[in-house]
């Protein structure tokens, strides 16, 4: 028997620098962390999952957002997945504050400030940003996230969160000792769970 426990959306998005990229970026951080929408809804008020996630990943030529939420022993990823939507669905309807807004611009630049304050580190956000569109990303990009409005955050929302769009998995956890039929195992070899004669 295998339980399910994770339910993840995936959407495709935008490449590094597109015009949308900062909004995604600004609603990741709108949905994630210890205040954000996701683990207000989903862990402290629905009490449907256990952890939450959000992710803008914004490469050289394309990009994907993913939202993830790993349920809860007795709740389901089925209702993890209809919790997330509906907070999605909020941000396509409702305009974001102006108070939660400003605190997640303020977190980005207090984290960007935490990525550079040593050399190495400074070293190693300049190499990230020389791999995409040039190292000066690093001076002009706070300035796009703070210029992010809550209708760029509607707009992007419902731009990119619609079911024709978007990829759903559900991961399972492996019972101990089950063994899955065609499961690879740590020597490498590939196990079958079919009865031996």
């Amino acid at each position: 028997m295998r339980t399910p426990i994770q339910k993840l959306h995936c959407v495709i998005t935008v490449a590094d620098g597109h015009v949308d990229e900062a909004p995604l970026v600004v609603l990741t951080a709108l949905l994630t962390g210890r205040t954000g929408r996701l683990q207000k809804a989903l862990v402290e008020v629905q009490q449907v999952a256990n952890r939450t996630s959000a992710v803008q990943e914004s490469r050289k030529w394309a990009g994907y957002f993913s939202v993830s939420g790993v349920a809860k022993q007795d709740r389901t990823p089925e209702e993890v997945g209809s919790a997330i939507r509906g907070e999605l669905e909020r941000l396509k309807g409702e305009p974001v504050g102006k108070r939660e807004l400003q605190k997640v611009k303020n977190r980005f630049s207090a984290d960007l400030f935490r990525r550079i304050e040593s050399n190495f580190s400074l070293m190693v956000q300049l190499l990230i940003a020389e791999t995409y569109r040039g190292w000066e990303t690093l001076n002009t990009d706070p300035a796009r996230i703070q210029a992010v409005s809550a209708q760029d955050i509607k707009r992007v929302a419902k731009k990119y969160f619609r079911p024709e769009n978007s990829a759903v998995a559900i991961y399972y956890r492996k019972e101990s000792g089950e063994v899955i039929e065609g499961e690879i195992t740590a020597g490498g070899s590939v196990e079958s769970s079919s009865p031996e004669e």
